[in-house]
């Protein structure tokens, strides 16, 4: 019997041991295992833009940035002094940006935060900074897009203010290259309002060396734009990479006439075949 109790207890401390190293590696792991916080800061005319760069080049998503209208004289800086062909007598205005730091938690064991939650929470953060324009944030599948949803009148008084992609277009239904769809898409926007919109950049290997099919028929012109580069896209094989866009509005008084230009760039890495 005493052998017996002897066995027993021994059974009973080495299994208590081993529950104790059981639980020891579960709290060693979770206090390995923290939320890691990111910071993002950047410097820049457009801050909120280039933090949504950031993002883009970090995670792989698509994320669209559009410009507010530059109105107000509190919003724009004279910059005319960085002239590079030093014709100071043309006047060049810039908006007014500025430093602006973000940070964020991502969860320990994930590879990339919550996407639709981490773009709110930094509209809410640039918001705070009085920085130009007010924005919301849209989604199409999984494409998410910035946009402007008011700016400063020149009184200084903030008021509702629509992107000029925001515009219903039409198009004819042809077949025709990338970049002419890309044009086409900017000449209807430009004829439906008040802003002159044009191409400013785009990768001209991929947006030229390719043909779509495609119209539009009283369509918002951002749906029209974002199913031109997805069929753009699926020309290409053995990639991972997408397209995004910028649209960048001069502040009014540079040129006669507001002015937009669309700035379509690659998200995502190519894969080597």
């Amino acid at each position: 019997m005493r052998v017996k109790h002897f066995v027993m207890g021994r059974g009973v401390h080495v299994l208590s041991a081993l529950a104790f190293l059981v639980l020891f590696a579960g709290a060693a792991s979770g206090a390995l295992q923290q939320d890691e916080t990111v910071t993002i800061h950047v410097s820049d005319a457009r801050p909120l833009a280039s933090a949504i760069k950031e993002l883009e080049d970090r995670y792989g998503w698509v994320i669209t940035y559009e410009d507010p209208r530059y109105v107000d004289a509190s919003d724009v800086e004279d910059v005319t002094w960085r002239r590079k062909d030093l014709d100071f007598t043309k006047k060049v205005l810039a908006p007014r940006g500025g430093p602006f730091s973000f940070r964020y938690p991502v969860p320990a064991g994930v590879d990339a935060p919550d996407a639709s939650a981490l773009l709110g929470k930094l509209l809410e953060e640039y918001h705070r900074t009085g920085y130009p324009g007010v924005f919301r944030l849209a989604r199409t599948g999984s494409v998410f897009h910035i946009v402007p949803s008011a700016s400063r009148n020149t009184l200084g008084q903030l008021e509702p203010w629509s992107s000029p992609l925001n515009a219903r277009i039409s198009i004819a239904n042809n077949e025709r290259t990338a970049f002419d769809m890309l044009e086409a898409i900017a000449a209807a926007v430009s004829r439906s309002g008040s802003v002159k919109v044009g191409v400013a950049s785009a990768p001209l290997n991929l947006v030229m060396g390719v043909r779509v099919q495609g119209g539009a028929r009283n369509e918002r012109a951002r749906s029209v734009l974002l199913r031109t580069l997805e069929a753009a896209m699926q020309t290409l094989e053995a990639t991972n990479q997408r397209l995004s866009w910028t649209l960048l509005c001069v502040p009014v008084g540079t040129w006669p006439e507001p002015v937009c230009g669309l700035n379509v760039h690659f998200v995502g890495s190519r894969v080597e075949r």
